[in-house]
Protein backbone atom coordinates (compact mmCIF):
# COMPACT_ATOMS: atom_id res chain seq x y z
CA UNK A 1 0.00 0.00 0.00
CA UNK A 2 2.01 3.07 -1.01
CA UNK A 3 0.04 5.17 1.88
CA UNK A 4 1.70 3.42 3.91
CA UNK A 5 5.16 4.04 2.71
CA UNK A 6 6.98 7.73 2.53
CA UNK A 7 8.22 9.50 -0.01
CA UNK A 8 12.33 8.86 -0.31
CA UNK A 9 11.70 12.44 -2.03
CA UNK A 10 11.19 14.30 1.17
CA UNK A 11 14.42 15.03 2.15
CA UNK A 12 13.23 15.66 5.92
CA UNK A 13 11.96 11.91 5.75
CA UNK A 14 14.32 10.78 4.36
CA UNK A 15 16.91 12.33 7.02
CA UNK A 16 14.90 10.94 9.84
CA UNK A 17 13.22 7.54 8.85
CA UNK A 18 16.58 6.99 6.72
CA UNK A 19 15.76 3.21 6.79
CA UNK A 20 14.58 1.09 4.00
CA UNK A 21 11.96 0.12 6.17
CA UNK A 22 10.01 2.95 5.48
CA UNK A 23 10.47 3.84 1.91
CA UNK A 24 9.38 2.08 -1.56
CA UNK A 25 12.03 -0.47 -2.42
CA UNK A 26 12.04 1.42 -5.88
CA UNK A 27 13.10 4.45 -6.37
CA UNK A 28 13.02 4.50 -9.82
CA UNK A 29 11.27 8.16 -10.97
CA UNK A 30 8.78 6.56 -12.87
CA UNK A 31 7.55 4.17 -9.97
CA UNK A 32 7.92 7.08 -7.22
CA UNK A 33 5.47 9.17 -9.81
CA UNK A 34 3.33 6.55 -9.94
CA UNK A 35 3.11 5.97 -6.08
CA UNK A 36 2.30 9.50 -5.18
CA UNK A 37 -0.11 9.19 -7.59
CA UNK A 38 -1.69 6.30 -5.17
CA UNK A 39 -0.87 8.30 -2.05
CA UNK A 40 2.72 7.92 -1.27
CA UNK A 41 3.32 9.67 2.16
CA UNK A 42 5.02 13.39 2.08
CA UNK A 43 4.85 14.24 5.84
CA UNK A 44 5.25 11.96 9.20
CA UNK A 45 2.44 10.79 10.75
CA UNK A 46 2.60 10.11 15.23
CA UNK A 47 3.05 6.75 14.31
CA UNK A 48 5.45 6.49 11.82
CA UNK A 49 7.57 8.84 14.08
CA UNK A 50 7.09 6.73 16.75
CA UNK A 51 8.46 3.88 15.00
CA UNK A 52 11.60 5.56 14.07
CA UNK A 53 11.95 6.90 17.26
CA UNK A 54 12.16 3.24 18.48
CA UNK A 55 14.23 2.22 15.87
CA UNK A 56 17.15 5.11 16.80
CA UNK A 57 16.84 3.88 20.08
CA UNK A 58 17.47 0.40 19.64
CA UNK A 59 19.98 0.70 16.89
CA UNK A 60 21.63 3.97 19.15
CA UNK A 61 21.37 5.87 15.49
CA UNK A 62 22.63 9.37 16.93
CA UNK A 63 21.89 10.42 13.36
CA UNK A 64 18.75 9.39 13.26
CA UNK A 65 17.42 10.84 16.58
CA UNK A 66 18.56 14.18 15.39
CA UNK A 67 17.23 14.27 12.54
CA UNK A 68 13.81 13.34 14.16
CA UNK A 69 14.46 16.14 17.10
CA UNK A 70 15.00 18.54 14.78
CA UNK A 71 12.00 17.41 12.89
CA UNK A 72 9.90 17.44 15.98
CA UNK A 73 11.60 21.00 16.98
CA UNK A 74 10.24 22.18 13.28
CA UNK A 75 6.88 20.55 14.01
CA UNK A 76 6.64 22.61 17.59
CA UNK A 77 7.23 25.58 15.63
CA UNK A 78 4.96 25.62 13.14
CA UNK A 79 2.11 24.41 15.53
CA UNK A 80 -1.12 23.77 13.52
CA UNK A 81 -3.92 21.20 13.87
CA UNK A 82 -2.18 18.60 12.42
CA UNK A 83 0.94 19.05 14.47
CA UNK A 84 2.27 15.91 16.27
CA UNK A 85 2.97 18.61 19.11
CA UNK A 86 -0.92 18.96 18.89
CA UNK A 87 -1.76 15.25 20.13
CA UNK A 88 -1.27 14.61 23.63
CA UNK A 89 -1.23 10.74 23.37
CA UNK A 90 1.78 11.45 21.03
CA UNK A 91 4.14 13.27 23.02
CA UNK A 92 3.22 10.97 26.12
CA UNK A 93 4.34 7.72 23.89
CA UNK A 94 7.08 9.56 23.02
CA UNK A 95 8.23 9.91 26.28
CA UNK A 96 8.83 6.72 26.83
CA UNK A 97 11.19 6.17 24.22
CA UNK A 98 14.93 6.36 24.53
CA UNK A 99 16.11 8.44 21.70
CA UNK A 100 17.96 11.05 22.67
CA UNK A 101 21.30 10.80 22.43
CA UNK A 102 23.04 11.97 25.81
CA UNK A 103 25.17 14.90 23.95
CA UNK A 104 21.87 16.31 22.83
CA UNK A 105 21.46 17.63 26.58
CA UNK A 106 25.25 20.00 25.85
Amino acid sequence: RPDALLDPGVEALAEACGDDTFFPVSRDPAWLRLLRDLGLRRALDATTFLAAAELAAETRDQARSRALLAHLRVDLERQHDRSLAADPAFLDALGAVRFVPVDCYD
